[in-house]
């Protein structure tokens, strides 16, 4: 009896070890930004969670800010009294401080509220001089409280904040703006400004857009796509690389070179060799991104000089579409995309890329997704193999655009299966990703460790509003679920076969 009384104990603790959660009540309205992972120097030390608490004024709103640690104990619980007339848009930790911004709808201002690891208020840094069209853009985030928030916020490493404004000049005709240009505002721990730069060419119009990529406390990189006119379809495309303390300009990169147009996915930066792995895919310059794209693209960037160390272009047709036919059981698959969803170096050298294939049927305006696929090549960038997860899912988007406008809409608002890649220590990675087998759906996942591959997945047995993955400690991952008519929030750690 004392035997399976121990066994009997020995059980609960294991199950207790791989998998914990607990609900939360009286919850208001959330989002998919809600909860985030707080990482220092790449690792997790924890979670945050904020979301609007069922109870307010005529005046004010109440939230509460959740902290909790790697095993998703709670160390702080903090309620924050907002204006009735606030929406929260976006959230961030920079290593030291936590960030929250706040759009006054009424007011037309923006509030960036500084907090320390303990949720203590260290200040804030308010922007009152918003342009038509920040303003407009904030209205459409505001529309829905369950969508994806982006507010242009992002962290630099322990120093401060960045964020990315519109600096416009309002026009003769109908009150058009005849110039637009991305003005960058770094602000202290304390909300004290650090520096502005606004970007374009002095002394000529023109309508510009941007796309953060990576930020820590050396470097802030990010996109500018540019045209000269509102009605121009001319797009051009270039990446500013900046000095974090200063807001210097270090040097740029064009992204139309030649006879080819490079739309940049993602930047890595690996401290101990001062380089910058930089990746996306390339178009035909004339086509621009309304076609496929032509293949994927891998440049490492000396961080001091700009100076390209090492270069590689992979041609989907040349390169990729036999290996791709000959390893999977689907037969020919020239009718679909590939969007890539993360380039990174393991620790033995080689290179791997995880992509997921999508297509779009024309007639009914809808995007389906398939395969993910792993690419993996050499120290020298030379394809050396693909590793191919055969899935099925139901995840599809409607669309009045074309197919690559599509597939970017779901990369901003995490509309594919792909979830999330988390990078240890000792650079061995796991993927996590969406499926579906007979008629259940579960959360897969692969882990490449010792120069092979370990495969697994998790049963989804619930439907929420909002199902978000977040990386964890080793051999283990956050889950997120928001059930909105219930008014509860669920959070758990599941345990990963790593």
């Amino acid at each position: 009896m004392k035997k399976l009384f121990l066994l009997f104990v020995l059980v609960i603790f294991v199950f207790n070890c791989s998998s914990q959660s607990f609900s939360i009540n009286h919850v208001e309205s959330a989002n998919k930004s809600s909860f985030q992972a707080i990482t220092e120097q790449g690792v997790i030390k924890g979670y945050f969670l904020i979301f609007y608490l069922d109870r307010y004024t005529e005046t004010s709103n109440l939230l509460s800010l959740e902290l909790y640690d790697q095993n998703l104990k709670q160390t702080h619980s903090i309620e924050l009294v907002r204006d009735k007339n606030e929406q929260l848009i976006d959230g961030v930790f920079n290593g030291e401080k936590f960030c929250f911004s706040f759009y006054n709808l009424k007011a037309k201002y923006i509030d960036y509220l500084i907090l320390d690891k303990q949720g203590e208020i260290s200040g804030s840094y308010p922007v009152n001089n918003l342009t038509d069209l920040e303003i407009q853009y904030f209205i459409l985030l505001t529309s829905t409280k369950s969508d994806y928030y982006s507010g242009l916020l992002a962290p630099i490493e322990k120093k401060g904040f960045i964020r990315c404004g519109i600096k416009a000049n309002q026009g003769d005709v109908f009150g058009i703006q005849k110039d637009m240009r991305i003005q960058l505002e770094a602000f202290s721990n304390d909300g004290e400004l650090l520096w502005k730069k606004t970007t374009g060419i002095e002394g000529k119009k023109i309508w510009e857009s941007t796309n953060y990529l990576f930020s820590n406390e050396k470097y802030i990189v990010t996109s500018i796509t540019y045209r000269n006119g509102i009605m121009s379809k001319n797009f051009k495309n270039y990446l500013m690389f900046l000095d974090a303390t200063t807001g210097n300009e270090l040097f740029r990169m064009e992204a139309n070179v030649k006879n080819n147009y490079f739309s940049y996915n993602g930047i890595n930066y690996d401290e101990n060799l001062g380089e910058l792995f930089c990746y996306g895919e390339y178009y035909d310059k004339e086509a621009g991104v309304k076609n496929k794209s032509i293949g994927l693209f891998i440049k490492i960037i000396d961080a001091a000089t700009g100076s390209i160390k090492q270069e590689k272009y992979i041609s989907f047709e040349k390169d990729i579409k036999s290996l791709i036919e000959k390893k999977s059981n689907v037969g020919k698959i020239a009718d679909r995309n590939m969007a890539i969803h993360k380039i990174l170096r393991a620790e033995d050298g080689r290179i791997f890329a995880i992509t997921e294939q999508f297509a779009n049927n024309d007639s009914t305006k809808t995007l389906f997704l398939y395969d993910l696929i792993t690419f993996e090549f050499s120290k020298e960038l030379v394809l050396i193999d693909a590793q191919i997860v055969n899935k099925i899912t139901d995840t599809h988007t409607k669309s009045e655009f074309n197919t690559n406008v599509t597939a970017s809409i779901n990369k901003f608002t995490n509309g594919f299966d792909y979830c999330l890649t988390s990078i240890n220590s000792n650079k061995n990675f796991t993927c996590i990703y969406k499926t579906t087998e007979k008629n259940k759906s579960y959360l897969g996942s692969f882990t490449y460790k010792n120069k092979s591959f370990n495969y697994d997945k998790i049963l989804r047995t619930e439907n929420p509003i909002i199902y978000t993955v977040l990386p964890g400690k080793v051999g283990y991952i956050a889950i997120y679920e928001y059930y909105d008519l219930e008014k509860r929030i669920r959070l758990r750690i599941e345990k990963l076969n790593i």
